[in-house]
């Protein structure tokens, strides 16, 4: 589980669901928004102690930004999709 920014600055709990085709922002039941594995172009960590923040930035599209404490695990897993 991860927390989303929305334009407000204000949290949405979200499920990323991350797969060798792309990544998922999941809201309950439903698919909020796909993102190609392709259109992914970077991904910028807080250095600050104790944020878990990160950015996912999306080619030609706008960025997500999320809050997690599994942050360090969705990044390895994002390095390892690119890397397959």
């Amino acid at each position: 589980m991860v927390f989303k920014f929305n334009r407000f600055n204000m949290k949405q709990e979200r499920t990323l669901l991350l797969t060798s085709y792309g990544l998922y922002n999941l809201k309950k039941d439903s698919i909020q928004r796909k993102i190609p594995l392709t259109a992914v172009k970077a991904l910028t960590k807080s250095t600050l102690n104790g944020c878990m923040q990160f950015v996912v930035h999306v080619k030609h599209e706008y960025d997500y930004m999320f809050d997690s404490e599994f942050r360090k695990i969705f990044v390895d897993a994002v390095k390892w999709a690119f890397h397959q």
